[in-house]
């Protein structure tokens, strides 16, 4: 969840063209998952009649692709959206542990719909950094129930003929019964599956000891 706050480290890195190359040339699995994909990024559908106020609230981090890659490595990572009316736009605080220190690290911002006159999960996520350096990136809604799941998608493309994504499982439970998570993980993959995405590449996120 904090892929926005990584953005311009990872731009800068993938911007030169002998790294480039070498993905192309190798293509090597281990790079896979945490580099780029050649072409524009995809116009993956996302969640119509978006339901804003219902998807307010907590959500818990259950799996991610190329998470290490865009927040750094942790456990217990939650995201809290909270609906400004007065301003119009969502307030955005994402936290997790970090694994370097085994601390608590947080980023806050807001988050604003792509087109308002769309009712549409297509956003665009303003976090700031150090309070006053504001990094932009988007934020898509790919299918949700509000109560239980959230399969969210974020994609930038750069050197025109490549782009870089990554993406979250995110539900309302930190932690879920076997039944729970059967049926939980039953409706992301139907919307991974209509995305051509695969839950199998998602990396799991630890959401235990976190007090």
């Amino acid at each position: 969840m904090f892929l926005q706050y990584f953005y311009c480290c990872i731009h800068r890195f993938l911007s030169s063209v002998c790294v480039v190359l070498a993905v192309l040339l190798v293509g090597s699995e281990a790079f896979s998952l945490s580099w780029p994909k050649f072409g524009r990024c995809p116009d993956l559908s996302v969640q119509q009649v978006f339901q804003l106020q219902d998807y307010m609230g907590v959500w818990y981090t259950q799996n991610g692709y190329n998470l290490a890659m865009t927040q750094g490595k942790g456990r217990c990572a939650y995201a809290n959206y909270t609906l400004d009316t007065e301003h119009n736009y969502v307030k955005v605080k994402n936290q997790q542990i970090s694994a370097s220190t085994n601390k608590w690290e947080s980023i806050s911002g807001i988050a604003e719909p792509v087109d308002p006159s769309k009712d549409e999960g297509k956003f665009t996520v303003n976090l700031y950094v150090w309070g006053f350096w504001k990094v932009t990136g988007p934020y898509w809604v790919l299918g949700t129930d509000y109560s239980t799941y959230s399969v969210v998608y974020g994609c930038d493309n750069f050197l025109f003929f490549f782009h870089y994504y990554s993406s979250w499982v995110l539900s309302r439970a930190q932690n879920m019964s076997p039944k729970a998570a059967s049926s939980f993980y039953r409706r992301v993959n139907a919307t991974l599956v209509k995305n051509n995405l695969d839950l199998s590449t998602f990396e799991a996120i630890d959401q235990s000891n976190c007090f």
